[in-house]
């Protein structure tokens, strides 16, 4: 909200229509990936709870099948988000101008959404691994040092709303690296790399096997 009151001040209203929709329209032509999401955290749920090596290794292999299947869900849902945005404003009533910004917007919001998303699947992991106090208390800061960076970016460079959004790009990337160095250098990550790492021809039977041994251990505690 606060970064489109910025963009609405100081880059004009057409600027703020096209910040504002696209990335709404994004949200719902990828809606598909939080069901993908979902589905993805309920089995590495399943697979954490054995709280075994094998468990940690099959959970690995689930997060790298869901990076994977976030890549492939997203790649031509993204293209047809960024070939139909004008239809789409077209659709709301808007004029040329703001139409043909929103699709030029849009190749860069769909990068972004597409990083965003395979962050959220690693962050799963460390959810359930009781480490969600750590990204919530990171995301704070970096959402305030964000809106620092708009504020200043958009004062001091007056760039466009393409070259904003490529500057949020940036941001992310870096908060990223910056994210999953911390996490990896206090090896939160170590009991699953196996599985993340491993080749790819032992992802289906790994995960069918330890899902089905974590499905009756929850059968057997709820029957007693």
């Amino acid at each position: 909200m606060t970064t489109i009151i910025m963009i609405s001040h100081f880059m004009g209203l057409r600027a703020m229509i096209c910040y504002s929709h696209v990335w709404y329209i994004t949200g719902m032509t990828h809606i598909l990936l939080s069901a993908w999401y979902s589905a993805i955290y309920k089995h590495l749920n399943h697979s954490c709870a054995l709280e075994t090596v094998e468990g940690y290794h099959s959970a690995g292999h689930l997060t790298r099948i869901g990076i994977v299947g976030n890549f492939l869900l997203s790649i031509p849902i993204s293209i047809l988000t960024v070939i139909f945005m004008p239809n789409m404003m077209n659709l709301l009533g808007y004029d040329g101008a703001i139409v043909v910004l929103s699709q030029q917007y849009a190749v860069v919001v769909i990068i972004n959404y597409l990083l965003s998303s395979t962050s959220e699947l690693l962050y799963c992991i460390l959810d359930l691994e009781g480490y969600a106090k750590f990204t919530a208390i990171f995301e704070f800061w970096e959402s305030g040092l964000g809106l620092l960076c708009d504020f200043v970016f958009i004062v001091c460079f007056s760039p466009s709303l393409v070259a904003l959004g490529i500057f949020h790009l940036i941001f992310e990337l870096a908060s990223t690296f910056v994210y999953y160095g911390i996490v990896w250098s206090r090896g939160w990550f170590n009991g699953y790399t196996g599985g993340l790492m491993s080749p790819i021809e032992s992802w289906v039977s790994s995960i069918w096997y330890y899902h089905f041994i974590s499905s009756m251990k929850y059968t057997c505690t709820f029957t007693q």
